[in-house]
């Protein structure tokens, strides 16, 4: 009995472990989920925790393949002076975003330009997409980097997804895990480090993106057994000196993203008009 018994524990250990996907599995499957999806709606908040100090920045997602677009961010804890909210919004034929603050773009209006556009290299007319959208506004964007967006704002097509397969591209050391969601399901998650800097976008050219300092990031992205994200999580350890002191000391810089988006749910169609 107690043989069988082992065995029975062994055979199921076995069995789970022949269950877990590997990261090709996870990476296609969050991938496809998305891009299948002809819309998606939610509401992702963005918690980045260093020692004691807290910001916070909720991004509200509305989309309708495939160009319908409303993008809005707010950062719950602005600095006096600089821009809080930011929002990109596409009804198919034309869209709107902010003007990036800078020095040169200071209380900047909006932005509008029309979706179908002219390559400049061969002339030929195409229509701007989701990942159109996110690559030509993230500098306008308080939250450029959001991995739901990076996984939703997809678009289906030859040359397209640059920012998304500039982003996979920088994920290093993975591996599959199971994981016990917040809501108490089971899921996966996704671990391994992420690396920031130009140099580890690859030979993918990504638009928009500054020549940022290099740095890793360890990183846990949570997912359904159905591939939707429900939690992705990065930590980097920085060491600095404090002001008036000698003593290096290490800091760890936590950030959470933490989000529901239905797919192919009801959707209002008000927030697509551009004005």
């Amino acid at each position: 009995m107690i043989a069988s018994s082992l065995a029975m524990i062994l055979i199921t250990q076995q069995g789970d472990q022949a269950a877990v996907p590997t990261v090709a599995d996870v990476i296609q499957g969050v991938a496809k989920r998305y891009l299948d999806a002809e819309s998606f709606a939610g509401s992702i908040t963005r918690t980045q925790t260093v020692a004691d100090v807290k910001q916070v920045y909720v991004t509200n997602l509305q989309a309708q393949r495939p160009n319908k677009l409303f993008l809005a961010q707010e950062w719950l804890q602005p600095t006096p002076g600089k821009t809080s909210r930011w929002t990109v919004v596409s009804d198919g034929a034309q869209w709107r975003y902010d003007a990036p603050q800078s020095e040169k773009f200071v209380n900047a209006p909006p932005q509008f330009e029309p979706t179908a556009v002219q390559e400049t290299a061969t002339g030929a007319k195409r229509v701007l997409k989701f990942n159109d959208f996110l690559i030509g506004a993230r500098r306008s964007l308080g939250d450029p980097w959001n991995p739901y967006l990076q996984f939703t704002m997809q678009s289906s097509g030859e040359g397209n997804n640059t920012s998304l397969r500039a982003y996979i591209n920088r994920m290093q050391k993975l591996s599959v895990v199971p994981r016990k969601l917040k809501d108490g399901t089971d899921g996966w998650a996704l671990k391994g480090v992420i690396q920031w800097g130009a140099k580890f976008a690859g030979e993918i050219k990504e638009i928009g993106v500054s020549e940022e300092v290099d740095r890793i990031e360890r990183f846990e992205m949570q997912l359904t057994k159905d591939f939707d994200i429900r939690k992705f999580q990065t930590v980097e350890s920085v060491r600095i000196v404090p002001e008036g002191s000698n003593v290096p000391t290490d800091l760890n810089i936590s950030t959470i993203w933490e989000g529901d988006l239905k797919i192919n749910s009801d959707l209002n169609q008000a927030l697509f008009k551009v004005n």
